[in-house]
């Protein structure tokens, strides 16, 4: 009797009419696998619902989103994530109103846009599908919310932790390019990051290339001369490369001169295999491409860094836990290819 939606109880900060709750809990458990909270269609239970009570229903439950305000969708203290079933049916709700509504994210308020975006920080996995469209209607929002998420991240410095960082690596690069700037802010007023932090923050600023703000590479190569930790310039150092190309070589051959085996051997095995990828590193593909002459230059510093004579031999046919060594000496061959397949005369 879809009728009953005219008698729905009143909706509070910690109750709902429970026939509505359970229509919400039935369609999550006959939506996709339980990997996401976000519900951008009734087609799993609208066979068993019927056209009218399908209809009442999606209303009801965007009512619901628009009415509820989220309690539990951003990291706590600790990055624990407290989460509440109502965020996760408000969170369906907003992704079906977005889904189903013509230029939802054009038409709707500001203070919608900020609801909505507050939900999506809920999402199990990566951020959901609204999210991009109302990033580009409302990007100040949606850049608010995010850069709270991120800077919670970074702040609690949790080298087990996940956190929207993680997410956005993986995320339209448009989110990338929308937080590029709040993340360089915070690289320069902090430059004592951790490591593992910077690392996760470099790796969302390369997927803005080349949208970054200018003087960027300036800064990036202050960093790289001053970085006590070859670690940490090995990461500023995979940041140059992805704005400047050929001159981040020269940056890379003037850190190592004064480093001794050790630290040009760290230095080179973490550079090294996320600029030209590995079995178990992702390569970010380097927006400028290197000239020969270059590369050649790359390739040597390459075999100072990453010394042959004390590779890791592997013997064939047994198991092994492979180390960022093994990255490394996969990423000098890699060098070495890549200037053996570029054509012309040079080569």
């Amino acid at each position: 009797d879809p009728t009953f939606f005219d008698r729905l109880s009143q909706q509070t900060a910690d109750s709902v009419d429970s026939r509505l709750f359970h229509l919400w809990q039935f369609l999550s458990w006959r939506t996709q696998s339980r990997s996401v909270y976000a519900i951008e269609s009734l087609d799993a239970v609208a066979p068993i619902f019927g056209p009218e009570l399908t209809r009442r229903f999606g209303e009801a439950l965007i009512a619901f989103a628009y009415a509820h305000t989220p309690q539990g969708a951003t990291e706590q203290e600790g990055g624990a994530r407290s989460v509440t079933n109502f965020d996760t049916m408000a969170l369906g709700g907003m992704a079906l109103a977005a889904s189903t509504i013509p230029n939802w994210a054009k038409t709707i308020s500001r203070e919608r846009a900020d609801q909505a975006a507050h939900l999506a920080m809920i999402e199990l996995n990566g951020l959901p599908a609204y999210l991009l469209p109302l990033a580009t209607a409302h990007p100040d929002r949606v850049r608010s919310v995010l850069r709270t998420a991120i800077e919670r991240q970074l702040d609690r410095a949790d080298p087990q932790g996940h956190g929207m960082l993680d997410r956005l690596e993986y995320a339209d690069p448009a989110f990338a390019r929308l937080m590029a700037p709040d993340l360089l802010s915070y690289l320069e007023k902090h430059p004592s990051i951790s490591a593992v932090m910077l690392e996760k923050a470099v790796s969302v600023i390369i997927r803005a290339l080349p949208h970054v703000p200018d003087g960027v590479a300036a800064f990036v190569t202050e960093r790289i001369d001053n970085a006590a930790d070859p670690v940490i310039a090995a990461y500023y150092l995979f940041l140059l490369f992805g704005i400047l190309g050929d001159p981040a070589v020269d940056a890379l051959e003037r850190k190592m001169l004064p480093l001794g085996l050790n630290d040009q051997a760290t230095l080179c095995c973490t550079l090294l295999p996320r600029l030209f990828g590995g079995r178990f590193h992702r390569s970010i593909e380097v927006p400028v491409a290197l000239s020969v002459q270059r590369l050649e230059q790359l390739l040597v510093l390459a075999f100072e860094g990453v010394r042959p004579d004390e590779d890791i031999s592997r013997p064939s046919g047994e198991v092994y836990s492979p180390e960022l060594r093994d990255e490394a000496q996969d990423a000098r061959s890699a060098i070495f290819n890549r200037l053996l397949q570029t054509p012309g005369e040079a080569t």
